[in-house]
């Protein structure tokens, strides 16, 4: 795996357990029903966005796109709600949850690896 893959899961996952951390301190100041709902979505795309970047470290091919495009989600609902959660969690949630966009984009990107038949290692040898 390359260290920008592995950066990427990595921030993948702390996007998520944060996004998932946010939902009790959400729950305890809500009032409405709303609140609630938008707490359950939270939780259950953080809860996603873990499975996917532990998926990542094993088989990196397709899932940098779809935590990417969880990373934004998570974005979109914290600056949707976020007068009603934690202010340092959520912080903490965004900026992870923007470098994991931008590592995943870099990640989700195909590797640049010489074919068999170009590999300097694989030139005629005279003598």
């Amino acid at each position: 795996m390359s260290p920008v893959r592995a950066v990427g899961s990595v921030f993948s996952l702390l996007t998520g357990i944060s996004a998932a951390l946010l939902l009790p301190g959400e729950l305890l100041r809500a009032s409405d029903s709303g609140v609630t709902r938008l707490g359950g979505l939270l939780f259950i795309v953080g809860a996603v966005l873990v499975i996917f970047a532990v998926v990542s470290f094993v088989v990196p091919k397709y899932t940098f796109v779809v935590s990417a495009a969880l990373s934004i989600a998570v974005l979109g609902i914290i600056a949707f709600r976020y007068d009603r959660l934690n202010p340092d969690l959520a912080t903490a949630t965004a900026v992870f949850a923007t470098v994991a966009v931008i590592v995943d984009v870099l990640a989700a990107r195909p590797s640049k690896e010489l074919s068999e038949k170009d590999s300097p290692l694989n030139l005629p040898v005279f003598g």
